[in-house]
């Protein structure tokens, strides 16, 4: 195999801190439809979704595949993100962006949307491993975390101000965003053909964590070892995601 090739093995060996033959490839959301049609010598019959539409990915598998070997990209993530709550809009440039969140008290959660079917998207990560099974490119769970969908369900000045004035109702809402992820966490942990799993919670931004240090560990450790615990009991390897300086987050981990 040739070092400009996918190979899911590579990235596996780096997450293991074993030599490999490059520094592997792994973006988990490409976005831009020029790019991308560029990358494959062809138009697509479908609009890609941004990360900033609050939609999940709408990159087709096949097309996804053959746009990781080409530049050498060594794996593909099969969304079981849940994102709740969010508000979007138009904005002068005519896309749609994030502008807010609807989730404001306890009442709030009773309209809430549901979690999409955890059999059903564990079907469709079984056929993009059939669709992958002859190449080098892997296929990864991606799942979204506790933290992150919260303060964006509620809107981020309401979730900072709830930080100080309604701090119970954000750890009841972590509470109900984190049992449905660790109900999809261990459906996943039970495919014996997950090497990987990634989470995504953007945490921090330029300057560090978006809340204060000491709150942030209140509310998040305890939590993230309940929803990796799973993955740790059956051996498998976690990525993890986020935005911003990393100081005083890689300690937490």
């Amino acid at each position: 195999m040739d070092y400009k090739d996918s190979s899911f093995e590579r990235l596996l060996n780096t997450f293991l801190l074993k030599p490999a033959d490059r520094v592997p490839i792994l973006e988990f959301w490409p976005q831009s439809q020029e790019i991308i049609e560029y990358v494959l010598e062809r138009p697509l019959s479908y609009v890609i979704n941004s990360a900033i539409d609050g939609e999940t990915n709408s990159f087709e598998i096949k097309d996804a595949i053959e746009f990781a070997q080409r530049i050498g990209m060594d794996a593909v993530g099969a969304d079981f993100v849940y994102w709740p709550g969010q508000k979007f809009g138009k904005s002068k440039d005519g896309n749609r962006h994030y502008i807010g969140g609807n989730i404001k008290n306890e009442e709030d959660l009773k309209n809430i949307e549901k979690s999409k079917d955890i059999n059903e998207l564990l079907e469709k990560y079984e056929y993009y491993l059939e669709i992958a099974k002859d190449t080098n490119v892997g296929i990864y769970p991606r799942l979204s975390a506790f933290f992150n969908p919260v303060y964006l369900a509620m809107g981020v000045n309401d979730f900072c101000t709830a930080l100080y004035d309604n701090y119970k109702f954000i750890e009841y809402f972590m509470d109900f965003i984190l049992e449905k992820q660790i109900e999809i966490m261990d459906k996943v942990c039970t495919n014996k053909n997950v090497r990987f799993i990634q989470i995504d919670d953007d945490v921090a931004f330029s300057t560090g964590l978006i809340i204060n240090k000491e709150m942030f560990h209140n509310l998040y450790i305890e939590r993230m070892k309940s929803l990796i615990k799973p993955a740790k009991d059956n051996n498998i390897l976690i990525a993890y995601h986020t935005d911003g300086k990393l100081d005083d987050l890689i300690p937490v981990f």
